[in-house]
């Protein structure tokens, strides 16, 4: 579960909230600099994993880790 829950950010709470409706654990949520949502997740569904593509994660300036992404819902969600 995240730990805080932007709460009073509708833009980011109403696909957490479909997330959890489908049983999808949320672990992190933040605004990126696009403007876009992204969401980092537990695990994906099975259609999530044939449409994903491996990026690498980035956190000021270096390298952290090869993850999975996925466009869901104008998000971008990730899982390792």
């Amino acid at each position: 579960m995240c730990k805080s829950m932007p709460i009073n950010n509708p833009a980011l709470m109403a696909p957490i909230n479909s997330l959890h409706r489908r049983g999808v654990e949320v672990i992190n949520s933040s605004i990126g600099n696009s403007g876009r949502p992204i969401i980092e997740i537990s695990h994906p569904l099975k259609e999530w994993e044939k449409q994903a593509v491996k990026i690498t994660e980035r956190k000021a300036g270096a390298c952290r880790r090869e993850v999975n992404m996925h466009i869901w819902k104008e998000c971008y969600l990730i899982w390792a």
